[in-house]
């Protein structure tokens, strides 16, 4: 195995592992809110994150995990040009995950220009959490059977 293709999988599979601390993290950021919209926790609740806080983590991880998205993808399409002498751009394993990665990217771009923060984020990363693992599922597939 070449270090092209261990540092591909190490970098997407770190990309995945923050994409799944975003998706907790949502995932606590939405149930909060809701329970704060209907008074069942009080402001002044023993919670340890307050909304702001979550919308932070929530960023950094999907922030980081993009990062490393970014650089596995590359990595991934230089490893099989390294190992095959081709790439297959139409190849699913490498369709699925970039059209993860401009989802994520969309999402940036959303919170750009719209400004818009907190729930619509949220939701967003839970979206993209679950469009992450049906890929992922998906290459493992196509991994064991190949």
């Amino acid at each position: 195995m070449s270090n092209l293709l261990i540092i591909h999988i190490t970098a997407c599979s770190l990309g995945y592992i923050l994409f799944m601390c975003a998706f907790m993290i949502a995932c606590v950021y939405i149930g909060k809110e809701r329970a704060i919209k209907s008074k069942r926790i009080k402001l002044s609740s023993s919670f340890p994150f307050s909304l702001n806080e979550l919308e932070q983590m929530l960023f950094l991880s999907l922030s980081i995990g993009f990062a490393f998205l970014s650089l596995g993808i590359p990595l991934g399409v230089l490893a099989q040009k390294a190992m095959y002498g081709s790439v297959n751009l139409t190849s699913i394993r490498l369709i699925l995950p970039s059209a993860i990665w401009l989802f994520y990217l969309l999402i940036f771009i959303f919170r750009s220009l719209t400004g818009v923060r907190g729930k619509t984020t949220a939701y967003m990363a839970v979206y993209g959490f679950n469009c992450t693992a049906f890929s992922f599922l998906i290459e493992m597939l196509l991994a064991h059977g190949s």
